[in-house]
Formats: C-alpha cells, sequence, structure tokens
C-alpha cells in the first residue's frame, strides 16, 4: 500500500483531469488579471476546480456517445464542458456571494460566461483526449475518426434504345419507367402515362407498381441491393431536386463506403460515385444520393 508506483497514473486515466484542471486555473487566474497574491491563487482553485469537472464532464460525454477520433470527441466535450462549467461558476459564485453577504446573483452572468467558457475549454481537452484513445482502440484515425471497412463498386448494364422525354418539364416519370421496365415487361411510357391518368408529372414507383403489380422494396443495405443491381435483378428508381423541381432518374450505378460511425459506434454507409440514367438526356449522367425517394422492384 505505500507503494507510490501505486497512483502512478499509468494508463493516462486521469491525465486529462490534470491538464483541464491546469488550463482550467490558468483560465480563471488570468481572466481576473493575473494576480499574484492570495486572491489570484483563490481565482486559480475555483479555475481548477471547474476545469477539472468540465474535463471530467466532457470526458464522460465522449464515452458516453462512443465519440471516435479527437475532432468527435473536442465537439461534444466543449458542449458539455460548458455546460457544467457554466453552471458550477454560476453556482460558486452565487455561494462565495452569500458567504460574503451579498446577493446570490451578484456578477453571476460575468461568471457563468467566464465558467462557460473554461469548461468548454476544458471540457473539449478531455473529450478529444477521450475520443483518440477510443479510436487508438478501434485502429481508427485518431484525429479524425475515420475507418473505412470496406468500399465495393455496383452497375447494371445500361439500357439502350430509350428516349429522353420529349418535353423537360414534364412526364419525366413515364420516361424513368419506361426505362425499369424495358426487358422485363416492356410497357411504353405511354403505358404510363395512362396508369397516372395523363398527369404531367407522378410519383415513378408508385405508378411502376401501379401498372406491373410489382412492390416497391425499400432500400435498408446498399450493398445487397447492389448484388442484384450487379445481376440485372433490381430496378431502383429515384426522385432527386433538379431546378427546384422534382425529377425521376434510374439509378444504375454506385460506389458504397462502409465506413465507422462517429457518435454511438457501428457502421455508415456512404454512397457515392451515383451514375443515374436521366429521362431528361436519355443517357447515363454523374449524380447523387441525396434522394427526395428512391426505392427498388426485384426480379
Amino acid at each position: 500500500m505505500n507503494n507510490p508506483l501505486v497512483y502512478v497514473d499509468e494508463d493516462g486515466e486521469f491525465i486529462h483531469l490534470i491538464i483541464g484542471a491546469v488550463v482550467g486555473g490558468i483560465v480563471n487566474w488570468a481572466t481576473h488579471g493575473f494576480q499574484f497574491n492570495a486572491k489570484g491563487l483563490g481565482y486559480f482553485a475555483v479555475g481548477a476546480a471547474v476545469g477539472t469537472l468540465s474535463a471530467m464532464g466532457g470526458a464522460w460525454a465522449a464515452a458516453t456517445f462512443k465519440a471516435v477520433g479527437v475532432a468527435a470527441g473536442v465537439g461534444i466535450g466543449a458542449v458539455s464542458g460548458g455546460i457544467i462549467g457554466g453552471g458550477s461558476s454560476f453556482l460558486l459564485n452565487g455561494g462565495n456571494n452569500l458567504i460574503a453577504g451579498n446577493n446570490f446573483f451578484d456578477n453571476w452572468k460575468s461568471n457563468l460566461i467566464s465558467g462557460a467558457v473554461n469548461g468548454a475549454i476544458t471540457g473539449a481537452i478531455g473529450g478529444g483526449i477521450k475520443g483518440y484513445k477510443y479510436a487508438k482502440k478501434l485502429d481508427a484515425n485518431p484525429w479524425t475518426g475515420k475507418k473505412v471497412y470496406s468500399e465495393t463498386s455496383y452497375k447494371s448494364t445500361v439500357k439502350t434504345g430509350i428516349a429522353a422525354q420529349s418535353d423537360p418539364n414534364k412526364h419525366c416519370y413515364s420516361v424513368s419507367d419506361e426505362y425499369a421496365s424495358s426487358g422485363r415487361e416492356n410497357y411504353s411510357r405511354l403505358d404510363f402515362q395512362n396508369e397516372a391518368l395523363g398527369a404531367d408529372g407522378a410519383d415513378p414507383l408508385e405508378i411502376y407498381k401501379s401498372k406491373t403489380g410489382k412492390d416497391i422494396f425499400k432500400i435498408n443495405n446498399w450493398d445487397i441491393v447492389g448484388k442484384e443491381l450487379n445481376n440485372n435483378s433490381a430496378e431502383i428508381i429515384g426522385v432527386v431536386s433538379q431546378n427546384g423541381t422534382n425529377h425521376s432518374v434510374n439509378v444504375v450505378g454506385y460506389t458504397v463506403e462502409n465506413r465507422l460511425k462517429l457518435f454511438g459506434g457501428g457502421v455508415k454507409q456512404i454512397i457515392k460515385s451515383v451514375l443515374f440514367w436521366d429521362p431528361a438526356v436519355g443517357r447515363t449522367v454523374s449524380g447523387h444520393s441525396n434522394f427526395i425517394k428512391v426505392g427498388y422492384f426485384r426480379y
């Protein structure tokens, strides 16, 4: 029990508290005039206490939300530390006022602000350190938290012989549906327009379902759908915003990046290098994954 090594923080579990105390103390001392006297020491002690609590809160928040990397840890730590720092400074200030026989709320605004700033800084330190350690544990980038598990590209055979929509302002849904039906039921755009009762615009997924009797499937995992797309056994139809209006497109290719989530753990799918068959031009164009609505049909 008397071995001094017992009290050495070999794993660095408390380093954020030490740094938080030192930084918090210096910040509070500096904001009160760099006084080299007993009063200045008191300001340092109060700042150190707030800094320790805020660093502890920042680390706790980063651990609770499973923040990966310094950037994520700093962000969540600064928020929680600012709240803790502001609140604790407010209460400490009020308590000191009562002891001195003053009003509890004297100088509460300045103390709340300085405490929040102090807490945000020390909370960011605590959260950043915790995020760094967690990222190292998961073998992710310790600064950004980025870790890519896999990256796979998928693409269907692009169909030919489907003309672009004759009017750029209407009936894109019917041309998109005609593309999906080509080589399958082989319904024409006129068939789909009739299904929509001649409407200038309509939901391409619902009209396709109504005409073909096929079920619409929600895309929960882009890798699974991508394998079907590679086998030409899936038709993906989406609605995107184009020049402020809804526009129908056919998704014929994309790349899926499976990466570690920065918060909460688990895997997040990033869809990139998207390729559309665009009814407006009758050919493939570079697209994006900002869909207003998207779904697919199985064949």
